[in-house]
């Protein structure tokens, strides 16, 4: 993804702009990634999960043109890790 990507994605959702591109980046991908998994668990006790998750692809992330790469959701107690999604440019 292009670094104005990154900052298009924090100005959707109204949020300010870090200073330095390294923290736009990780800022935009956490925003992103916290949407996606909130979504899924938010559908999962209605549909099947992989219902939930191309529902959640498609709304959160192919509607703002990107693709979906890796991602993961933290599903233990434990504040150390984060949610990470990896995004890529559509073609």
């Amino acid at each position: 993804m292009k670094n104005e990507d990154y900052i298009n994605i924090l100005n959707f959702y109204k949020l300010s702009l870090p200073g330095t591109m390294k923290n736009i980046k990780r800022k935009a991908s956490r925003v992103i990634s916290n949407k996606f998994c909130r979504c899924i668990k938010a559908l999962e006790t209605k549909y099947k999960s992989g219902k939930a998750i191309g529902i959640c692809t498609r709304s959160v992330i192919n509607r703002k043109g990107f693709k979906r790469g890796k991602w993961t959701c933290d599903k233990s107690k434990n504040k150390t890790k984060k949610n990470i999604l990896v995004l890529r440019n559509k073609k």
